[in-house]
């Protein structure tokens, strides 16, 4: 048999064992409510108002909840700057070796260098020279093809770069390969920017975390809707349908033990 068809016979059944339930449950319920008198089954309706009632207000007040919280997350995220390896910088931090320190205007970057490319001519025979020679001139020539050899120029490139980073108490020095000179020398442009930026961005930055903690307080605080539909759903007491039934349950029990 085809696995989709198989799915669908599966999806049908248990659509039909939902409804078999619901029906079979709300005919019960019909059937409990017509042993009620009318001031009890008021009384069910009022109930099933105000715990309908209570789910909005509740409902109402997380959603609330929830949206001062992402705003609270949204002011305490910071963007980063600029990485170099696994090193970062922040408005508010630099994080170099594993060590996380703290921005401040005092701190300041730069990038040092030793080393230097050197150039150099390298000469080598070549099979083709010593071939060459060896055929014009003979034996001798092929000695003379040795001896002009091919010249090249070669580097040797023992460059080394930087990065310095000081701030208030703590330094930190780290190696960077030469390829890497335009990230280090950005790095640096970033950590003295951010020093720069640090009393202005600081000052905004708290601000919104602190007016985002505000906010989040006062709609944590802020329950009177709630509380009043709290109140409006304990005066009215228990309601009839779960006592009766309650009452059913309990006594089924009890026949059950005696039966036993």
């Amino acid at each position: 048999m085809d696995t989709g068809l198989v799915w669908l016979l599966v999806a049908v059944a248990v659509i039909a064992l939902i409804s078999f339930f619901a029906v079979r449950a709300h005919k019960a319920k019909v059937r409990d409510l017509a042993t009620l008198s009318p001031e009890r089954l008021a009384l069910h309706e009022q109930c099933v108002a105000a715990d309908k009632a209570l789910r909005e207000e509740e409902r109402k007040h997380q959603s609330e909840v929830a949206r001062a919280q992402r705003e609270l997350r949204a002011a305490q995220k910071v963007p980063t700057l600029a990485t170099l390896q696994t090193h970062s910088v922040t408005p508010l931090e630099v994080n170099m070796k594993g060590h996380r320190h703290p921005m401040s205007a005092n701190v300041a970057a730069q990038v040092d260098s030793t080393g230097d490319v050197t150039g150099f001519l390298a000469s080598r025979s070549t099979v083709t020279r010593m071939a060459t020679g060896a055929v014009l001139f003979g034996g001798a020539g092929a000695i003379a093809g040795g001896v002009a050899k091919k010249q090249s120029i070669k580097t040797l490139d023992t460059r080394e770069l930087f990065v310095m980073v000081v701030g208030d108490g703590w330094a930190e020095v780290v190696k960077v390969p030469a390829q890497q000179g335009e990230s280090a020398r950005q790095f640096a442009a970033s950590v003295n920017s951010a020093a720069v930026d640090f009393p202005r961005f600081s000052a905004d930055h708290t601000a919104k975390v602190q007016a985002a903690e505000s906010l989040l307080a006062q709609v944590q605080g802020d329950t009177a809707l709630l509380e009043e539909a709290k109140r409006a759903r304990e005066v009215l007491g228990p309601d009839p349908l779960q006592e009766l039934r309650a009452a059913r349950k309990s006594s089924d029990v009890g026949q059950g033990e005696i039966g036993a």
